[in-house]
């Protein structure tokens, strides 16, 4: 809605590129708050001032003032301003991207790297965390929709600017990506570089753009993609083309942590493969050369090779020189990185990411405190003692009616000790949550963890690098297999001592982009004994079908009792970008 009061708008010649001076942005608006409303709200409290231009969205408004200093003075009277169980924030509202444009980026111009990769790049960080606290207010009412359109009980009482935690920083951010992807082939200009992709497929555009401008990218690897520009353009040989589907050189992949460099070069597999393996061969003689480091300020020490034909092809790479592997330490722990192993691309801010985990897991308090919560959420349920061994086989997920028999039987004792936690480690990866976690937060509480993982190649990579930071079977373990299929015998993986029904059983589902099966989350909903889930996503929108799907009411197709959201806690793993990572608690 707007308003029909003309513009007066000052000239924009002195305003700070990115922000409009006499314009202010205004979120959250109150909750059923008309457009009549919100006016005489902004004039009983901004008496005096000249207000010009209103538009007002859902969430969202933004108002015009004659200058920009009747615009500070607004800001600091509507700025942490409480209406109806919401606080305003008030600040300078972005350009309008219609009225500001670089020069280099006019319409039908192509668009530098720093403008297509780090969108945010040219605002202060302080700005940057805004527009993300933003971002996800709305991604959190977006998904507060659906669970109400899925029944979801209670879902009236919850509220965004209270389920949404303040955002927490990255510790760097400049030069903080430890690993890039580049594509090789040639600029509008038709010359050889190795960079990101302009232009679009379904405008016959396809253009590489240089990556000198992007701040998000270390200086060493801005080197070896010269380097590497050089050395392709030195071979003879021409990238691939897209479109005919011709050429060789397809991409280059820089994974660099500390003084560990690899490099994974992607070729269109040649016809002659003695052509091929001498190609090799003169990568080897080029990137591993103890004068590599002085005449180009880098040292490479793991080299790949990936021959592929097409995108949907299986990946296989081939080691053809240096160590195969490469290693980056996090809050302690240190882990070997394969050519396909996933690890965050932003180290400092994962050491945040997985302390936020950890604290989510409830895990931050001292082993008394963990007492006093247990009392506080423990539950009064009839009990009935069955001898009889052969009951013992009939069982519900990640509980047997031993396992039952057993909590009876020692209740008493168990009642002033500190109840150990078994954190459950979904989709772990190459296991840096769970052994971050351990090393973390062992001090003050007794963590047994299970790594669980449906690729093995993970499975293998935790557990080497769970031997490699000193935790034996005692601490921690992990098992290949769907998630779904590995709770029921759960039990059967745990050391003497433990057992489900005497311990916080938390888990920690730390998907892919595309979230999960509905089997896992079906399988999450079935394990009675999991009481709290930690839920990580790298995309809010993508993860709102599984959020959802584990909150909804029991039924035919969601058995099981259903969570409930406690927190979002936005963590900013990707300064500059609009990218954004969610912890969601939620408890039962």
């Amino acid at each position: 809605m707007e308003n029909n009061d003309n513009d007066d708008s000052s000239e924009r010649g002195n305003e700070i590129p990115g922000l409009d001076q006499n314009r202010i942005h205004i979120s959250p608006v109150p909750k059923f708050f008309g457009f009549k409303q919100f006016k005489k709200l902004l004039e009983k409290h901004l008496s005096g001032i000249s207000i010009g231009k209103i538009r007002q969205m859902k969430f969202d408004a933004y108002v015009t003032f004659k200058s920009a200093e009747d615009a500070q003075q607004a800001i600091s009277k509507l700025d942490g301003l409480a209406v109806k169980k919401a606080v305003l924030k008030a600040q300078l509202a972005q350009t309008d991207r219609k009225t500001f444009l670089p020069e280099h980026a006019q319409p039908g111009k192509a668009k530098t790297a720093r403008e297509s990769v780090t969108k945010l790049a040219d605002l202060p960080y302080e700005e940057q965390l805004s527009q993300k606290t933003k971002t996800s207010l709305r991604a959190c009412e977006r998904l507060l929709a659906e669970m109400k359109k899925a029944n979801v009980d209670d879902v009236n009482q919850l509220r965004s600017a209270e389920l949404l935690k303040q955002i927490r920083p990255s510790p760097i951010t400049t030069g903080y990506r430890n690993k890039c992807e580049f594509t090789i082939g040639l600029t509008c200009e038709k010359k050889v570089c190795v960079g990101f992709v302009g232009g679009r497929f379904s405008n016959n555009e396809h253009y590489i753009i240089p990556i000198d401008d992007v701040d998000n990218i270390t200086e060493m690897t801005k080197k070896i993609v010269k380097a590497v520009t050089n050395y392709v353009q030195a071979s003879g040989l021409p990238p691939f083309d897209e479109f005919s589907r011709v050429g060789v050189w397809k991409m280059l992949t820089v994974r660099h942590f500390g003084g560990d460099v690899m490099l994974i070069l992607t070729v269109n597999p040649l016809e002659d493969r003695v052509e091929e393996e001498k190609l090799k061969q003169n990568f080897c003689s080029r990137f591993l050369n103890s004068s590599t480091f002085l005449e180009d300020g880098f040292r490479v020490t793991s080299l790949y090779w990936h021959s592929l034909a097409n995108c949907s092809d299986v990946a296989d790479y081939e080691h053809i020189g240096g160590t195969p592997y490469i290693y980056e330490t996090v809050l302690g722990c240190r882990f070997r990185v394969s050519p396909s192993a996933f690890f965050q691309t932003n180290s400092r801010a994962a050491a945040v990411l997985y302390k936020t985990v950890g604290e989510a897991s409830g895990l931050a308090t001292s082993r008394q405190q963990s007492m006093e919560c247990d009392t506080e959420d423990s539950e009064i349920r009839p009990k009935r003692l069955k001898l009889d061994e052969s009951s013992s086989e009939t069982s519900t997920i990640g509980g047997t009616n031993d396992d039952k028999d057993e909590s009876l039987r020692s209740e008493t004792q168990n009642s002033t000790k500190a109840r150990p936690t078994i954190l459950l480690d979904i989709c772990c990866g190459t296991g840096t949550i769970g052994q971050c976690v351990l090393k973390e937060f062992k001090k003050d509480n007794d963590i047994f963890c299970v790594g669980i993982d449906v690729v093995e190649a993970a499975i293998m990579d935790a557990k080497e690098n769970a031997k490699g930071n000193g935790m034996g079977n005692d601490e921690c373990c992990y098992i290949a297999g769907k998630a779904e299929e590995v709770f029921p015998s759960l039990r059967f993986s745990l050391p003497p001592g433990v057992n489900l029904v005497h311990s916080n059983v938390v888990g920690v589902l730390d998907p892919p982009r595309c979230g999960v099966h509905d089997k896992v989350v079906l399988g999450c909903r079935m394990m009675e004994t999991l009481r709290r889930l930690v839920f990580v996503s790298c995309d809010p929108a993508a993860a709102m079908k599984n959020i959802v799907d584990l909150c909804r009411p029991t039924s035919k197709k969601f058995a099981g009792r259903p969570f409930k959201i406690v927190s979002i806690t936005p963590v900013d793993m990707f300064p500059q970008t609009p990218h954004i990572e969610w912890v969601v608690t939620m408890e039962r």
